[in-house]
């Protein structure tokens, strides 16, 4: 994880909605895109444990 290296860490998020096959012009959104590893743990982990994963 290459972003380990940075002042704010992060991961890739895909959408899992999005036709990850379809062509994106240049600019466009591509269907995923990055979060902080701090949100993840401070805001979404405590989510995971209180709603039905189908809510999320």
């Amino acid at each position: 994880m290459g972003s380990m290296a940075t002042d704010l860490p992060w991961v890739y998020v895909l959408d899992v909605s999005f036709d990850h096959g379809s062509q994106v012009e240049e600019g466009e959104y591509p269907g995923y895109f990055r979060v902080a590893l701090e949100s993840l743990l401070m805001d979404l982990y405590p989510l995971l444990e209180i709603m039905p994963f189908h809510e999320l």
